[in-house]
């Protein structure tokens, strides 16, 4: 593999990632979730929709609240990634 396939490659990785982190709509659904089966309240946490959902107990709901919270915690961790190789393959003259 050439340095320009890889620089390519890595580049189109960084576009999905990049483009499923702006378009993220988790915090908005965790809310929305919060405000009709948690304490009713908007909370702009991850953390504490997720807990305020667990007290209400609809089990529903907090299936849906946990699927949200791994589905922005994998993309944040893509970008933590991509983050630390993009940094590195800059630093190689990529």
């Amino acid at each position: 593999m050439t340095k320009a396939q890889i620089k390519a490659a890595i580049q189109k990785v960084v576009t999905r990632v990049f483009d499923k982190k702006y378009n993220d709509t988790t915090i908005t659904k965790l809310m929305d979730l919060n405000e009709q089966f948690g304490s009713g309240t908007r909370w702009c946490s991850y953390r504490q929709n997720l807990i305020e959902i667990i007290k209400g107990g609809d089990k529903n709901a907090i299936d849906k609240a946990f699927n949200l919270y791994e589905e922005y915690y994998k993309t944040d961790g893509a970008q933590r990634v991509l983050d630390e190789i993009v940094g590195s393959t800059n630093y190689l003259n990529f």
